[in-house]
């Protein structure tokens, strides 16, 4: 890809349909050392095999120790069947600095339609929707120091919001 005279970021999915972490662990250092611009991103999808948040944490932790950087590529709130510890995706990322991407904006299959964060292409947000972002816009506005009255049209149907926000939504 460098060749070819590709200069941006490159982003890697670990192994296993991008949830095996150990994959990351035992080849990032060697990737990063054969790239020449050093510019590579790694990424875990979170998961059925994330229901667990203390996994989710210690998978967190341990890019951030071994010095990784990493996104959380893909995560919903379940799949198959199984809960997804997103909040504590969510928060943990947020506490270490790391990116995520809540996924997926809409068009998934009848199997995995509880992904979609809308219900259409120009919305509204599904629960899931504001659940991954509603709590973080609070967040976000009070940080700012915006003093106003929050409301939401198209979708504040969680009872989540309250979590999400903490403080933010008193």
């Amino acid at each position: 890809l460098r060749a070819a005279g590709l200069d941006h970021t490159l982003v890697i999915d670990a192994s296993g349909f991008a949830q095996n972490a150990q994959s990351v662990w035992d080849n990032a250092a060697a990737l990063t050392a054969s790239d020449p611009k050093a510019n590579l991103l790694f990424a875990i999808h979170m998961y059925d095999l994330y229901e667990d948040p203390a996994r989710v944490e210690s998978v967190l932790n341990q890019a951030v120790t071994m010095k990784i950087p990493l996104i959380v590529g893909e995560f919903g709130p379940t799949l198959n069947g199984k809960t997804v510890a997103w909040q504590t995706i969510m928060e943990t990322c947020e506490s270490l600095k790391l990116g995520y991407l809540a996924w997926s904006w809409m068009g998934n299959n009848a199997q995995t339609a509880e992904l979609d964060l809308a219900e259409d292409w120009e919305g509204p947000l599904t629960a899931w929707g504001m659940d991954a972002t509603g709590g973080l816009l609070l967040k976000q506005a009070r940080e700012l120091g915006l003093k106003a009255v929050f409301t939401f049209g198209d979708g504040a149907c969680t009872h989540k919001i309250k979590e999400l926000a903490g403080t933010a939504a008193d």
